[in-house]
Protein backbone atom coordinates (compact mmCIF):
# COMPACT_ATOMS: atom_id res chain seq x y z
CA UNK A 1 0.00 0.00 0.00
CA UNK A 2 1.73 3.73 -1.05
CA UNK A 3 1.58 6.14 1.27
CA UNK A 4 -1.41 7.97 -0.47
CA UNK A 5 -3.79 5.01 -0.48
CA UNK A 6 -2.41 4.85 3.27
CA UNK A 7 -3.47 8.59 4.13
CA UNK A 8 -6.73 7.80 1.82
CA UNK A 9 -7.94 4.94 3.63
CA UNK A 10 -7.03 6.65 7.51
CA UNK A 11 -9.14 9.62 6.59
CA UNK A 12 -11.51 7.14 5.43
CA UNK A 13 -11.26 5.34 8.32
CA UNK A 14 -11.92 8.99 10.60
CA UNK A 15 -15.05 9.51 8.47
CA UNK A 16 -16.32 6.03 9.24
CA UNK A 17 -16.26 6.80 13.25
CA UNK A 18 -17.22 10.56 12.38
CA UNK A 19 -20.60 9.23 10.61
CA UNK A 20 -21.18 6.44 12.96
CA UNK A 21 -20.68 8.75 16.35
CA UNK A 22 -23.28 10.73 14.85
CA UNK A 23 -25.74 8.15 15.20
CA UNK A 24 -24.93 8.07 19.05
CA UNK A 25 -26.72 11.67 19.10
CA UNK A 26 -29.50 12.43 21.04
CA UNK A 27 -30.48 15.46 19.16
CA UNK A 28 -31.42 15.86 15.66
CA UNK A 29 -29.12 18.95 15.22
CA UNK A 30 -26.05 17.26 16.76
CA UNK A 31 -26.73 13.90 14.70
CA UNK A 32 -26.93 16.41 11.33
CA UNK A 33 -23.82 18.77 12.21
CA UNK A 34 -21.52 15.00 12.53
CA UNK A 35 -23.07 13.74 9.63
CA UNK A 36 -22.53 16.65 7.66
CA UNK A 37 -18.56 16.64 9.53
CA UNK A 38 -18.66 12.81 8.10
CA UNK A 39 -19.34 13.85 4.58
CA UNK A 40 -16.48 16.31 4.25
CA UNK A 41 -14.23 13.69 5.53
CA UNK A 42 -15.80 11.29 2.83
CA UNK A 43 -15.58 13.91 0.27
CA UNK A 44 -11.90 14.34 1.08
CA UNK A 45 -11.36 10.24 1.13
CA UNK A 46 -12.63 9.72 -2.39
CA UNK A 47 -10.54 12.56 -3.75
CA UNK A 48 -7.50 11.09 -2.37
CA UNK A 49 -8.72 7.63 -4.06
CA UNK A 50 -9.46 9.50 -7.51
CA UNK A 51 -13.32 8.59 -7.00
CA UNK A 52 -14.09 11.82 -8.14
CA UNK A 53 -17.90 11.54 -8.70
CA UNK A 54 -18.40 9.94 -5.06
CA UNK A 55 -16.39 12.80 -3.70
CA UNK A 56 -18.86 15.65 -4.99
CA UNK A 57 -21.71 13.31 -3.88
CA UNK A 58 -20.15 12.92 -0.56
CA UNK A 59 -20.00 16.92 -0.41
CA UNK A 60 -23.33 17.28 -2.22
CA UNK A 61 -24.45 15.37 0.95
CA UNK A 62 -23.07 17.60 3.46
CA UNK A 63 -25.04 20.55 1.55
CA UNK A 64 -28.10 18.68 1.28
CA UNK A 65 -27.63 17.88 5.16
CA UNK A 66 -27.25 21.02 5.92
CA UNK A 67 -30.44 22.54 4.08
CA UNK A 68 -32.35 20.23 5.42
CA UNK A 69 -31.91 21.64 9.27
CA UNK A 70 -34.14 24.30 7.55
CA UNK A 71 -35.75 23.14 4.76
CA UNK A 72 -37.02 19.81 5.65
CA UNK A 73 -40.22 19.06 2.88
CA UNK A 74 -39.09 21.65 -0.10
CA UNK A 75 -39.54 19.99 -3.35
CA UNK A 76 -37.68 22.72 -4.87
CA UNK A 77 -35.02 21.73 -2.42
CA UNK A 78 -35.06 17.80 -3.35
CA UNK A 79 -35.37 18.94 -7.31
CA UNK A 80 -32.28 20.74 -6.97
CA UNK A 81 -30.27 18.23 -5.05
CA UNK A 82 -32.00 15.43 -7.91
CA UNK A 83 -30.36 17.45 -10.35
CA UNK A 84 -26.81 18.34 -8.50
CA UNK A 85 -26.26 14.55 -8.37
CA UNK A 86 -26.84 13.95 -11.94
CA UNK A 87 -24.55 16.86 -12.89
CA UNK A 88 -21.78 15.24 -10.40
CA UNK A 89 -22.64 12.14 -12.84
CA UNK A 90 -21.80 14.23 -15.94
CA UNK A 91 -19.53 16.41 -14.44
CA UNK A 92 -16.56 13.69 -14.20
CA UNK A 93 -17.59 10.48 -14.82
CA UNK A 94 -14.91 7.74 -15.67
CA UNK A 95 -16.00 4.55 -14.66
CA UNK A 96 -19.72 2.31 -14.93
CA UNK A 97 -19.68 1.94 -10.59
CA UNK A 98 -19.87 5.90 -10.54
CA UNK A 99 -23.52 5.60 -10.94
CA UNK A 100 -23.75 3.88 -7.80
CA UNK A 101 -22.85 6.55 -5.28
CA UNK A 102 -24.81 9.03 -7.68
CA UNK A 103 -28.31 6.74 -7.24
CA UNK A 104 -27.27 6.49 -3.65
CA UNK A 105 -27.84 10.21 -3.44
CA UNK A 106 -30.71 10.46 -5.49
CA UNK A 107 -32.68 7.68 -3.23
CA UNK A 108 -31.27 9.01 -0.25
CA UNK A 109 -32.64 12.84 -1.13
CA UNK A 110 -35.93 11.07 -2.15
CA UNK A 111 -36.55 9.02 0.70
CA UNK A 112 -35.62 12.06 2.99
CA UNK A 113 -37.75 14.59 1.53
CA UNK A 114 -40.47 12.00 0.38
CA UNK A 115 -41.06 9.13 2.52
CA UNK A 116 -41.71 8.33 6.13
CA UNK A 117 -41.42 5.20 8.57
CA UNK A 118 -40.49 1.72 7.01
CA UNK A 119 -40.87 2.85 3.04
CA UNK A 120 -38.18 5.80 4.13
CA UNK A 121 -35.71 2.96 5.79
CA UNK A 122 -36.40 0.73 2.63
CA UNK A 123 -35.42 3.02 -0.05
CA UNK A 124 -32.73 3.92 2.37
CA UNK A 125 -31.29 0.38 2.33
CA UNK A 126 -31.25 0.31 -1.39
CA UNK A 127 -29.26 3.37 -1.09
CA UNK A 128 -26.77 2.22 1.30
CA UNK A 129 -26.31 -0.92 -0.67
CA UNK A 130 -25.36 0.97 -3.15
CA UNK A 131 -23.10 2.56 -1.33
CA UNK A 132 -21.45 -0.86 0.05
CA UNK A 133 -20.97 -2.28 -3.86
CA UNK A 134 -19.03 0.94 -4.50
CA UNK A 135 -16.98 1.08 -1.30
CA UNK A 136 -16.14 -2.69 -1.85
CA UNK A 137 -15.26 -2.17 -5.74
CA UNK A 138 -12.83 0.95 -5.06
CA UNK A 139 -12.04 -0.92 -1.73
CA UNK A 140 -12.70 2.35 0.81
CA UNK A 141 -12.30 0.61 4.20
CA UNK A 142 -14.13 3.46 5.85
CA UNK A 143 -16.95 2.95 3.08
CA UNK A 144 -17.16 -0.26 4.03
CA UNK A 145 -17.26 -0.34 7.64
CA UNK A 146 -19.58 2.92 7.96
CA UNK A 147 -21.56 1.08 5.05
CA UNK A 148 -22.23 -2.27 7.14
CA UNK A 149 -23.04 -0.08 9.90
CA UNK A 150 -25.66 1.73 8.82
CA UNK A 151 -27.15 -1.53 7.14
CA UNK A 152 -27.43 -3.38 10.09
CA UNK A 153 -28.90 -0.09 12.06
CA UNK A 154 -31.59 0.68 9.54
CA UNK A 155 -31.97 -3.11 9.25
CA UNK A 156 -33.14 -3.64 12.63
CA UNK A 157 -34.94 -0.31 13.03
CA UNK A 158 -36.78 -1.63 10.04
CA UNK A 159 -37.71 -4.76 11.29
CA UNK A 160 -38.33 -3.44 15.03
CA UNK A 161 -41.17 -0.74 12.77
CA UNK A 162 -42.39 -3.27 11.33
CA UNK A 163 -43.01 -5.45 14.40
CA UNK A 164 -44.74 -3.21 15.97
CA UNK A 165 -46.75 -2.12 12.60
CA UNK A 166 -48.07 -5.85 12.95
CA UNK A 167 -49.13 -5.53 16.54
CA UNK A 168 -50.63 -2.44 16.42
CA UNK A 169 -53.28 -4.02 13.58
Amino acid sequence: MDDLNLIAQAVGILASLTVISAFSQKLDKNFKLILIAGGIFFSLHYILMAAYVAALVAFVNSVRTYFSMKYHKSNKLMIGFICFYIACLFLVYEKPYDVLPVLAGILTCFSLYKLEGIKMRIAMFFSEGSWLIFSLLIFSIGGIITNIFVLITNSITTYRLVKESKNET
